[in-house]
């Protein structure tokens, strides 16, 4: 038996110990570090609901864009879609937008509903399909 083994032995393993913990500990910080989570929009529209009098008609919408921590998003691509009708805005340096859509019901359809698309730099995609509900009384 050689003596070279039984002391190399022991200092390999303690080298690839401290090894192991140095990686380990660069991939949870990576793992951890906050720029690397993707942010999230939250998109409000104020209202949901519209009610119109005839089966066509134009519909004045506001939306307001945010980050999750209520910084407001400034020139984010806004787009309404739904019921015969498309309109796309940007939002302003306060996250808001004004949109004016023109709308005509189907013939026999009374109620529908309206999607939303938000797009905006550094921030993944926001849809979300009826959105806003449009009845014809």
């Amino acid at each position: 038996m050689s003596d070279n083994a039984v002391v190399a032995l022991p200092m390999r393993l303690i080298v690839s110990i401290v090894i192991g913990t140095a990686v380990l500990s660069a991939i949870l910080s990576f793992i951890s570090d906050s720029s690397y989570i993707t942010p999230s929009m939250v998109v409000s529209v104020d209202p949901i609901f519209y009610k119109m009098n005839s089966s066509r008609g134009i519909l004045n919408i506001s939306l307001s864009v945010s980050s999750k921590d209520g910084k407001p998003i400034k020139d984010a691509v806004v787009i309404i879609q739904g019921l015969d009708g498309f309109a796309s805005a940007i939002t302003d340096s306060n996250g808001n937008a004004n949109i004016s859509i023109s709308i005509v019901f189907p013939k026999y359809i009374h109620e529908g509903y309206l999607d939303v698309t938000v797009k905006a730099l550094d921030y993944p995609n926001f849809h979300q399909d009826d959105m806003i509900r449009v009845i014809q009384v």
